[in-house]
Formats: C-alpha cells, sequence, structure tokens
C-alpha cells in the first residue's frame, strides 16, 4: 500500500511539474 501512494505522488508530482504550477503550496496534499 505504502508503494501504491508513493507511486501516486510521484505522478502528481511529475503532472504539476508538467504544467508549471508551484508544487510546493500543494505538495503536502
Amino acid at each position: 500500500m505504502m508503494k501504491l501512494k508513493f507511486y501516486l505522488v510521484y505522478l502528481w508530482y511529475k503532472v504539476l511539474l508538467k504544467l508549471g504550477i508551484k508544487t510546493d503550496e500543494i505538495y503536502y496534499i
């Protein structure tokens, strides 16, 4: 389960970077 959550966060982070959104403000979600 932990690996799955980590993978989802990783994908979310990559998507945010692609969109050019500042990830610092929404990283904790």
